[in-house]
């Protein structure tokens, strides 16, 4: 039990938050506040949305992603817009965000993205297996981060955010094998980014995101695409 407290306290790992499924919004949304209070009284810190599998192709068909980024956006905006703490303070993609990491599918995700982000929203993306798949499967090469961060305009594809005084930690994939996702030197990145965090306030919940889920954590993470190394980095 001290274990499982330990996990959910100091490393909230959100993982996959939400599914693109044909006919359903792929958006999770998230808020924090400071202090337990009633319903009537809650007041959030920080809100932010996290989706995933928006597998963007060259064609909108057959899975209609374009149509389904579109509601991502539009709708967590209409849900925080809506509420007496109006803003979005982040929005976050964790992979897939294309179908085969193709320059017109990175080019149209991150393009919709950018111009349809608002003023005071933070908003990041990482890779997942799909994102490497225009460079023949080379996951342990240097191709598809390097085209990844071409389209997308950042300098990395890891990143250690700070929204509201809450870290944020997202890690991309580097590896493709059975229960293998994240090289050593991936997981030595991030469980010093979690020091680092922890050290900053030990009180507040860290949010990790990544693409593949900690060894048996949820429904499914018991197979192939999940990874045994990040389970016990986190326990």
């Amino acid at each position: 039990m001290k274990q499982l407290q330990n996990i959910f306290h100091r490393v909230v790992s959100m993982i996959l938050a939400a599914v693109l499924v044909l006919g359903c919004v792929p958006s999770s949304i998230f808020a924090v506040e400071s202090t337990p209070k009633t319903a009537d009284e809650f007041v959030p810190v920080v809100r932010f949305a996290v989706t995933s599998d928006t597998h963007i192709r060259p064609s909108s068909d057959p899975l209609n992603g374009y149509a389904q980024l579109e509601a991502v956006m539009d709708s967590v905006y209409a849900y925080s817009e809506a509420q007496p703490y109006n803003k979005l303070d982040g929005i976050f993609f964790v992979g897939d965000n294309t179908n085969r990491g193709a320059q017109s599918e990175q080019t149209y995700f991150f393009n919709y993205v950018n111009e349809h982000t608002k003023e005071g929203t933070v908003v990041q993306a990482i890779m997942g297996n799909h994102e490497f798949y225009a460079n023949g499967y080379d996951y342990d090469g240097d191709a598809g981060p390097a085209e990844f961060m071409k389209y997308s305009g950042y300098d990395a594809v890891d990143f250690h955010l700070e929204l509201n005084g809450y870290h944020i930690i997202m890690m991309s994939m580097n590896k493709y094998a059975s229960y293998s996702y994240f090289s050593d030197t991936k997981l030595a990145w991030l469980k010093a980014e979690i020091e680092k965090a922890i050290a900053a306030d030990p009180n507040k919940p860290i949010f990790v995101m990544q693409h593949q889920a900690p060894y048996d954590t949820m429904k499914g993470s018991t197979g192939t695409g999940s990874d045994k190394k990040l389970r016990t980095l986190l326990d």
